[in-house]
């Protein structure tokens, strides 16, 4: 398995000419990146379990469709 990217790996990359808001903004856009593709269907599972009966009722309106 992959070793988890921190966001400082990808705040190196970005203009020193930008706003400094702007690059708060994008660390925390590129936070919620990682984090988000860090999930696991377990943890989405147990976490959120909105999210999956929400899915499950979407993916059945279109099979029915």
């Amino acid at each position: 398995m992959e070793k988890p990217i921190s966001v400082t790996q990808y705040a190196e990359d970005i203009h020193p000419n930008e706003l400094k808001h702007s690059v708060t903004e994008t660390k925390g856009a590129i936070a919620d990146n990682i984090t988000e593709h860090q999930l696991t269907l377990k943890e989405v599972w147990k976490n959120h379990p909105a999210l999956i009966g929400w899915s499950f009722y979407w993916s059945m309106c279109a099979v029915g469709w």
